[in-house]
Order: structure tokens, then C-alpha cells, then sequence
């Protein structure tokens, strides 16, 4: 399983059920899936992600409000980028500590984090994927939740194919995830505009 072992030792207890809400909303944040990939399919996002931006102020927003999950210890955003942190600080300023990029994210773990892959333009992707790839920063975002993660992520990500080696090697871990929640979606369909897919482990 690699890095995916992870994903099945929580030692916390699921977090509650959320309920009025529309059905991808109830499908990511069900308890019984402790960790959710979301897809979606904006390809044209370098530094900042809307459509990420958008499921991520929807999730938190109902995590907040039905969870009481807070900035403080409950809930972390993480981002590869400062653009992306600024514009999910703007959209929700009552959470703005929660946001930060993985090398400086602090409060070590939350009840939930959300991974927003953000970079979603094809050859932006190939320009930094020795940064956007890199495992640790992944194995790191992945170790911060005690009760659910969440990842956001375009359909351009998984098929990102570097000609280098090396880079080839770092996306094997984003390709792993994506190979583990293979399965018939949970939920798919449209959501402001864009089309997305929300997916859990295989078996769970």
C-alpha cells in the first residue's frame, strides 16, 4: 500500500454525520469515508484554483456550521501555493489561520484537512513538477488529519506524465491515490460550473 497505509490508522472516531445538504456535500463529508478525493475537471488553474476555491468554502462552510469544527484545531487547509492561500483567505476570512502551504502549516494535527492540489493548467504542471510532485510535501499534507482528509485535485494532475525520470517517480504517489479510489464514484456531477467526481478507497 505505500504511502496509502496511512489512510487506515486513524485512531480518532469518524467525525458526525451532516445532514440538509446537497448530495456531493453529504457523500464527502459522510463519516464512513475517512478519506475523499475529489476530481474535478478545471484545467486551465496555475498558482490559484476557483473551482477548488469554490468546494473548498462549501465543505468548510458546512463543516463549520453542522461540525463545529474551527480554525484553531479542528480544521487545516493546506495549498502548494501563496495565490491559492490568499484567495481562500479572502473567501473566508473567519478561517484565514486555517490556510497555509505545507512548509509552514502549523498546529500540527486537525480533525479534518483539506489537500487543494490547485495546479491544474497541464504545462504549468510539467514546468513545476519537481515541486508540485514532490512525496514529502504529499506524505506530510496526508499526516495532518485525525479523523478525515480530503483532496482536491484535476483529472490533469493524474495525468500528468513527466518525461523525467526522477519527476516520473515523485507523481507515483498522486497516481496511487488515484489508482486506490479507481472505484465507481460516490457522487458525480455538476457543481457551479464545473464537473466533479467524489471518490473513496476501494473496499471503504
Amino acid at each position: 500500500m505505500g504511502l496509502l497505509h496511512f489512510w487506515f490508522r486513524y485512531s480518532g472516531n469518524p467525525l458526525p454525520a451532516v445532514t440538509g445538504v446537497e448530495g456531493w456535500l453529504l457523500h464527502a463529508l459522510a463519516p464512513e469515508h475517512p478519506l475523499i478525493l475529489i476530481e474535478h475537471n478545471d484545467d486551465r488553474s496555475q498558482q490559484a484554483n476557483a473551482c477548488e476555491a469554490l468546494v473548498i468554502e462549501a465543505l468548510v462552510q458546512t463543516a463549520v456550521a453542522q461540525l463545529g469544527l474551527d480554525a484553531r484545531t479542528g480544521l487545516g487547509i493546506v495549498v502548494p501555493h501563496r495565490a491559492q492561500k490568499a484567495l481562500l483567505q479572502t473567501w473566508l476570512p473567519h478561517l484565514a489561520g486555517a490556510v497555509d502551504t505545507i512548509e509552514r502549516f502549523q498546529g500540527g494535527e486537525r480533525d479534518l484537512i483539506l489537500v487543494s492540489a490547485t495546479v491544474s493548467d497541464l504545462a504549468y504542471a510539467q514546468s513545476e513538477s519537481d515541486f508540485l510532485l514532490e512525496p514529502r510535501r504529499l506524505t506530510v499534507a496526508v499526516s495532518r488529519p485525525k479523523r478525515k482528509l480530503i483532496v482536491l485535485a484535476s483529472q490533469t494532475l493524474f495525468t500528468l506524465m513527466p518525461a523525467d525520470l526522477d519527476d516520473y517517480e515523485r507523481g507515483a504517489l498522486w497516481k496511487q491515490l488515484r489508482h486506490a479510489c479507481a472505484s465507481p464514484p460516490l457522487w458525480s456531477g455538476e457543481y457551479t460550473g464545473y464537473q466533479l467526481r467524489v471518490m473513496t478507497l476501494t473496499g471503504t
